[in-house]
């Protein structure tokens, strides 16, 4: 009777592993990144134009998010490797109040917000979350494009609030 105890015992020990396995495999695929996911796919990559703050062109290759699924996706399991050398540029029809927020985005991102007329109305960094942490972040007022890109790239590009703009002819 020991025996088929201790068989039970080693059986049940087993199970309750396998059910937190399975409980925890969700937090697992979110932690898992990627060279591209099914949003970026769609979006296509154009070469955009701003003038920096002290009125040089500053061009880019950025991914073009203009659909409610692109923008949807953004860089959510996008590995820094991939981040470290691409950017993303939300369009929106016309002015909005949104946020972003970094649910399963795995490295910091600069982002700018421009208004319809492309002044840089501000930038800032956001953070991937940290243990429960949903910070979402959002200018003072309503934008019309955003530029994802890696952290520091504003400063290393020099494109200030105010005095920065998205050239809008070049998103043609």
């Amino acid at each position: 009777m020991n025996a088929a105890l201790r068989s039970f015992a080693r059986a049940a020990r087993i199970i309750v592993c396998a059910a937190f396995a399975l409980a925890h495999a969700p937090l697992a695929a979110q932690s898992e990144c990627r060279a591209t996911n099914p949003g970026m796919e769609r979006m296509h990559i154009a070469r955009i134009a701003l003038l920096d703050a002290d009125g040089q062109r500053v061009e880019i290759a950025a991914h073009i998010a203009d659909d409610p699924y692109e923008r949807a996706d953004g860089y959510q399991h996008i590995c820094p490797r991939v981040i470290q050398r691409s950017a993303i540029l939300f369009r929106f029809d016309a002015p909005v109040p949104a946020q972003f927020h970094m649910n399963n985005v795995h490295a910091p991102l600069d982002i700018g917000f421009f208004d319809e007329r492309g002044v840089l109305l501000q930038s800032m960094v956001m953070h991937p979350y940290a243990d429960g942490e949903e910070v979402l972040y959002a200018p003072m007022r309503p934008f019309q494009y955003a530029l994802e890109a890696r952290e520091g790239f504003f400063a290393e590009k020099n494109l200030s609030a105010g005095i920065t703009r998205l050239l809008l002819n070049s998103l043609q």
